[in-house]
């Protein structure tokens, strides 16, 4: 009986280390199937995993790679990462988590949302946690909940001042006009937009005639609601001539 009491503790405290390991102060992980190797240095998952930062980061993944000597976490498969403070939330395949620098990255096609209003797609992805950044220097499609859209070949948004900037811009809106904006600031809080080197391309029937070629040039456009106001600005309607 003293035998089968034993056997029964013993069992309960390895399902508990099976389903919760914290080696450090930095990361908690949780797991059906937890492997801990070289000493207690590398643990391993690969059936499903949770791991939660000290920083309020929590990570889920079918598959993780965590290093404790160089601090550095590698998670795969139907990767989710939940920053609740900042709310932000990243989806992809892959990613790196480097605690000692305190950023995270890939190199691959990524999901992203901010505010729970701001939506990405891109084909790169670093977030510099301390910095309070997400930042991608590939193409990338942003979209908000009206429907507007921004394609950009780089962009940067600062989780502290609200604020995205990007780099070689195309802004549609609700109506399909196509603004091309060489460097654009928008401020996520009021989504006024401020930018230079302007090529707008209007819907051909704008003005009642699809036969023309509305568009319009300028050295800089601030934007706010349906407010635009250009400087510099250079507009015609007529046919655009073959090149």
């Amino acid at each position: 009986m003293k035998n089968k009491f034993l056997l029964i503790v013993y069992l309960s405290l390895l399902s508990f280390f099976l389903f919760k390991v914290t080696l450090s102060d930095e990361f908690d992980f949780k797991g059906s199937e937890i492997e801990i190797t070289d000493n207690g240095n590398i643990l391993r998952a690969v059936n499903g995993a949770e791991i939660s930062s000290n920083n309020g980061i929590t990570i889920y993944s079918n598959k993780f790679n965590y290093d404790k000597i160089k601090n550095i976490l590698n998670v795969s498969e139907d990767v989710k990462i939940v920053d609740k403070l900042n709310k932000v939330v990243v989806e992809g395949k892959e990613f790196t988590y480097d605690k000692n620098k305190e950023i995270i990255y890939n190199s691959s096609f990524s999901k992203i949302s901010f505010d729970e209003k701001f939506f990405g797609i891109t084909e790169e992805f670093l977030f510099e946690i301390k910095k309070k950044q997400l930042i991608s220097n590939k193409r990338t499609e942003l979209s908000d909940l009206l429907g507007n859209k921004i394609f950009a070949d780089k962009f940067k948004i600062d989780l502290i001042n609200k604020t995205l900037r990007t780099k070689g811009t195309q802004l549609i809106d609700l109506q399909g006009n196509k603004y091309n904006i060489n460097d654009a600031i928008v401020n996520l809080d009021t989504n006024e937009i401020i930018g230079k080197d302007l090529n707008i391309n209007f819907q051909n029937n704008l003005f009642g005639n699809k036969e023309n070629d509305p568009r319009l040039k300028g050295k800089s456009i601030f934007i706010k609601d349906e407010l635009s106001i250009i400087n510099k600005g250079i507009f015609t309607t007529c046919k655009k001539r073959d090149p």
